[in-house]
Parts: C-alpha cells; structure tokens; sequence
C-alpha cells in the first residue's frame, strides 16, 4: 500500500499507513525512521507543520538520540519562534552532543535564545554562567555576562566578572 499511495500521490492515506506501521515497527530505530517519513511529509508535501512537529516529537520519543528528528524540529521551531520549545530541543540535543565545541555552540544558542528573543536576562545569566560551566574562559559568555550585569544593575557580579576578564587577560 505504501508504494501504492506514494506513486498516486494520495499523501494522506501514505501519511496512515506509516502510522500504522510505526506502531507495528520492531525496534525503536525503525519506529522513529517511519514517524520521521511521516513528518516528511505533513511539513513537506502537506504544509502541515504542526503535524510535522508532533511526529518528529513522537520519532523523538522512540528514539530520543534521533540527530535528525532534532534537526527539523529545530527548525521547525525557530522558524514559528516557539522559543520554549526550540530551547527544550536543544538541551535534549546536549544528551547527544559530547564534543566540547559543539556543546558550547547549543549552549551559547540557548543563552541567546534567553537574551535576545525572550528578554528574560535571568534565564540568560545562568544559561551563560552554564556556558563558563562548561569552558570557564569562554570569550562571548564573558562578554554576555558582562553586558547583562550591566543592564541589570548587577554590581557585585559585574566586578565578579571584570575581576574574571582581567585574570583571563593576564593568562594570556
């Protein structure tokens, strides 16, 4: 049925037949493979990104390392600037990721995230405190922290970090 619905083009009953099929599939992988196909095609021949989002939710959730799944709801996410759940997203990424560049990239992002489309400066001050965490010279979480203490009146943080900027300048 499956090559049938795709040949004549009939997405929907395609879109039936691989939810039937996921939840018959006999390994998670093959689960989230055919739920990750289904929101193929609700985003891509169906512009449905909402169902999109709920079946790579749902591939997401038989395979919870999914690198793809996470991708398109990444995107899917930042391009509805659904923030919450884009951040979600990517700390999930952070179970994936282990390289310490790459973390420090997903980590920066959602730093951002926090400053720059939610304006919440707590959220964004521990984010990037996470970020110092994690690399405890890291130039731009320095910078950020910098500038947030500063918006925020935060004065005893404010020398904690320029009191940090300058051992940092002198190690160098």
């Amino acid at each position: 049925l499956e090559g049938l619905f795709n040949l004549v083009g009939d997405w929907d009953g395609l879109v039936d037949v691989l939810a039937r099929k996921s939840m018959q599939a006999e390994t998670p992988e093959q689960r989230c493979e055919l739920l990750r196909t289904k929101a193929s095609i609700h985003e891509d021949l169906l512009a449905s990104p909402a169902d999109a989002i709920d079946s790579y939710r749902q591939a997401l959730e038989a395979d919870p390392m999914s690198v793809p799944a996470l991708d398109a709801l990444d995107r899917l996410y930042e391009a509805a600037s659904e923030w919450v759940d884009l951040i979600e997203v990517r700390r999930q990424r952070l179970d994936v990721v282990t390289d310490l560049e790459p973390r420090l990239q997903v980590m920066r992002s959602i730093a951002g995230i926090y400053e720059e489309k939610m304006d919440d400066a707590f959220e964004a001050i521990t984010a990037w405190r996470a970020v110092l965490d994690e690399s405890p010279e890291d130039a731009a979480a320095v910078a950020a922290l910098d500038r947030l203490f500063t918006k925020e009146s935060m004065h005893m943080e404010l020398l904690e970090n320029l009191q940090l900027q300058k051992r940092i300048v002198q190690d160098q």
